[in-house]
């Protein structure tokens, strides 16, 4: 038997949770009636999310969801939906309430045209999920980007000033090349001194 079309990622069972249309989610917060999480990536909820959404990370729910929340309706999202699915069934383990799902996730709420937050947020958890470099983000000031690229672009210098290391920094060719004293003996053994 053979396949034909694009990679489809092979996904466990859907857990079964009641799933609610983007319109009644929002008929529900009209009326104050239900708490969003959103369990999706920390950075597609800062660009995207559900009115009043809480991000938590799925792997944190049990140290993470407030006991003020576990008495409200629960409504979990994430971009698709399908992390939601799962989360909902953890957040009915561990609170014995039913917790419902946003049918199609966050994506079903933008095309039902739907307004969306964005920036920060609530953070039930840490929005430690995602691997960012120390210059990314515009939440990092303009001095401590420019800090961290004065830092990266002086480390060769300062490995060259610093004799106690065994790093070297290898010339780009043999008559263009800067090496600092403390390497000169050993480069000199292997015909490279100055």
């Amino acid at each position: 038997m053979t396949d034909t079309g694009a990679w489809r990622p092979t996904l466990p069972p859907l857990p079964v949770v009641e799933a609610i249309p983007p319109a009644y989610l929002a008929r529900l917060l009209a009326e104050g009636g239900a708490t969003p999480l959103d369990v999706g990536p920390s950075p597609a909820y800062r660009r995207g999310r559900v009115p009043g959404a809480r991000f938590i990370i799925r792997a944190r729910l049990a140290a993470d969801l407030p006991a003020a929340v576990r008495g409200h309706t629960i409504v979990v999202t994430s971009p698709d939906g399908l992390a939601a699915r799962f989360a909902a069934a953890d957040i009915q383990a561990l609170t014995g309430r039913p917790a419902l799902v946003l049918d199609g996730g966050t994506d079903a709420w933008r095309a039902a045209g739907l307004q969306l937050d964005s920036g920060e947020g609530v953070f039930l958890s840490a929005p430690d999920d995602v691997y960012r470099r120390p210059y990314e983000g515009t939440d990092n000031a303009v001095e401590a980007m420019q800090a961290y690229l004065d830092w990266e672009y002086g480390l060769v210098g300062q490995l060259r000033r610093d004799g106690t290391h065994g790093f070297f920094v290898i010339p780009p060719s043999r008559e263009a090349h800067d090496t600092p004293p403390s390497l000169s003996p050993h480069l000199a053994q292997e015909g490279h001194g100055h």
